[in-house]
């Protein structure tokens, strides 16, 4: 027995072998479960040869040849995928060569078993058996439904059912894509379907598109054409192609520009032969190179085109490429303006301009609730502006576009050293508005304007220029972040919970961590990172520079306002010298200035402390008077005191 396994796993469930009487009537002889022909011929005694080929360069290998003829067999009998073996290996035996082929149990489906394998999940599989050059199957015209196989490659029996669930619709056009492809009627004309995928509750935004035999209308987005199942649920399908031949983007349906000429994209890359309209450019061998020849290219044959190396990755088929490439020489592919309505507001000698929509999906948008709330300037109370109080399911639409844009967006398929360029690009842009990002952030914090400029906006700028060099590097790794702050609503709470949500990260109190760690193993056992309410204690003995002790004590305790991740909640003052600590903290205190952060003078900003005295009062605490202001020293109370230091305050403690 010459063995060739050619046949997935899965089709060996159950194997039935067959015997070939005087009259080569076939009749079945037994039934094993997972075992191979070529192990079932050894069992038997019968040899067993295994060749890794049977041709090389086209043409047939002798000694393969000579083993085989050594054999003496009879009668051939083949695996489908018999193109391999050399005409004169399949005309040697008497009886000439019949073909067996895995067909799906309980029905025999011919040629698209396979196929059918996808449609079906069936789990049983068997043999139908053929001469050679028969072929008889693709002969028929008519098949009655009593027939016990299903050839696939009738087109009447291609046509979708749509009134069944979604998930049988996917099966049905992924079983069939590319070859020979499943049909349907859309506005009076047969298209097919090609490009499945199964969606989840949130279907986009789009134009609705009737679709014969469909319970509810189909739905064109800017991904594709959404298809909805019996069941309500939907799916995708990428692209169509019209009885013409010609295929588009679903997505473009609508578009004046949905159709393209192949003839055009052959003239552009003249060195590429057999161009199909579904062929991904990368996935076809293209590397980074390519992409610069092919932009350039373009430019040079069409002068005045604007280009980019990013439009390739955005269009990676052939023919997602031509009708991009089409429209912009039609002018017809302008990048839509994004539509941003700020707030304004004039302050340290500039106007700045503030979104304050939820931004989902590449777009600024009103809350799906339509509530807003205000955002208060700490440093004097007045309102900034009105932002949009997100709910639910604007968290559950932010949610599934970043999910699409991770796994399926442009960023995955560019190459590094393009990523690095918009980092790049990125970190000049920070650089032209930092003085004004660091406004926005200093009246929304309360942060002070220099420590915003240069630490906040300017290091984060740096660390994006930083990361851009990295990305072509292969030491580099890339680490998906999601930062959530609670705002105790069901905002955060719906982070916490949502299953398409891998990896979190939290700076907070304690309580609150331990309910978004319930929350993430709950959810799906998600990743989480917890910063939480721990205060670093800074001891002083009594041998210290007292100047310095008193003054990086201040400075480790009021620096940006408390807000400092590394900040001393928490002073130790040796006994000895505890009164003279404090009488200078005290002293040093009452120099300190509060007032407008935007004002480059301030060293401290004290918000929110008051309610934190009173509590402290009433549970025994010792106040000293500072002018305004005081510093608490806890004597007693324990509520009090952790109340206390789940705040970015200041506490000095003996």
């Amino acid at each position: 027995m010459f063995y060739h396994s050619y046949l997935p796993d899965y089709l060996y469930d159950y194997l039935s072998i067959y015997k070939i009487d005087k009259e080569f009537n076939i009749c079945q002889s037994h039934q094993i479960s997972y075992y191979p022909p070529a192990v079932v011929a050894e069992k038997d005694g019968t040899p067993v040869f295994k060749f890794p080929r049977w041709r090389v360069k086209g043409k047939p290998i002798p000694e393969v040849v000579e083993a085989y003829k050594a054999v003496g067999a009879e009668l051939n009998v083949m695996p489908f995928c018999s193109q391999f073996i050399p005409m004169n290996v399949i005309d040697h035996p008497a009886h000439g060569s019949i073909i067996y082929h895995p067909s799906i149990l309980p029905l025999h489906r011919g040629d698209s078993a396979i196929n059918w394998t996808l449609i079906q999940g069936d789990k049983k599989a068997g043999f139908y058996i053929f001469w050679a050059d028969e072929f008889m199957l693709l002969n028929l015209k008519e098949v009655s439904e009593k027939e016990d196989f299903l050839p696939l490659h009738l087109l009447s029996l291609l046509q979708i059912n749509l009134a069944q669930p979604a998930e049988a619709i996917h099966n049905w056009i992924r079983g069939h894509d590319k070859v020979p492809g499943v049909w349907t009627v859309i506005d009076g004309q047969t298209v097919t379907l090609y490009g499945s995928s199964m969606l989840g509750e949130l279907v986009p935004a789009g134009q609705p598109l009737e679709i014969e035999g469909a319970s509810q209308p189909g739905v064109v987005t800017k991904k594709g054409l959404v298809l909805y199942g019996s069941d309500s649920k939907v799916l995708m399908v990428k692209n169509l192609q019209f009885e013409d031949r010609k295929m588009i983007s679903a997505a473009k349906y609508f578009s004046s520009g949905n159709t393209a000429s192949v003839d055009i994209w052959k003239v552009i890359l003249s060195n590429v032969a057999a161009i199909e309209e579904t062929t991904d450019f990368f996935k076809s061998g293209a590397a980074s190179m390519d992409v610069v020849r092919l932009v350039e290219e373009i430019k040079q044959k069409c002068v005045g085109l604007q280009l980019q190396n990013e439009d390739v990755y955005m269009a990676t088929t052939f023919q997602d490429f031509i009708q991009m490439f089409v429209r912009r020489l039609r002018g017809e592919d302008q990048e839509e303006e994004m539509v941003i309505d700020y707030a304004t507001k004039d302050v340290n000698n500039m106007t700045v301009k503030m979104p304050w929509q939820c931004f989902i999906n590449g777009k600024f948008e009103d809350a799906e609730n339509g509530k807003t709330a205000d955002t208060i300037n700490p440093a004097d109370g007045s309102v900034i502006c009105k932002v949009a109080y997100a709910s639910v399911g604007d968290v559950d639409r932010a949610i599934a576009a970043a999910k699409e844009a991770f796994e399926v967006g442009p960023w995955s398929r560019m190459n590094p050293r393009d990523r690095g360029t918009l980092l790049y690009k990125l970190a000049d842009l920070m650089e032209e508005h930092q003085e004004e990002l660091a406004t926005i952030e200093s009246i929304d914090s309360g942060a002070v304007y220099t420590l915003a400029l240069k630490t906040h906006v300017g290091m984060s700028i740096q660390t994006f220029r930083y990361f851009a060099g990295w990305c072509d590097k292969i030491h580099g790794k890339t680490i998906p972040i999601n930062q959530a702050r609670p705002n105790r609503g069901m905002v955060g709470q719906r982070m916490f919970d949502h299953p398409d949500i891998r990896k979190l990260g939290f700076t907070g109190s304690t309580p609150i961590g331990k309910e978004i760690m319930k929350s993430c193993v709950l959810s799906n056992l998600k990743k989480v990172s917890l910063e939480l309410g721990g205060k670093s204690p800074l001891i002083i003995f009594s041998d210290c520079d007292m100047d310095k002790a008193v003054r990086m004590g201040m400075s480790s305790v009021f620096f940006n306002k408390g807000e400092n991740c590394i900040a001393a909640g928490r002073l130790f003052v040796e006994e000895s010298i505890h009164d003279e600590y404090i009488r200078r903290v005290v002293e040093e205190i009452k120099k300190m200035k509060v007032g407008d952060p935007l004002d480059r003078s301030p060293e401290l900003h004290m918000d929110k402390l008051v309610e934190y005295c009173e509590v402290g009062m009433k549970e025994g605490a010792v106040i000293l008077e500072c002018g305004s202001y005081c510093i608490l020293i806890f004597v007693g109370g324990e509520d009090a005191l952790n109340e206390y230091l789940r705040t970015k305050a200041v506490t000095v403690e003996y």
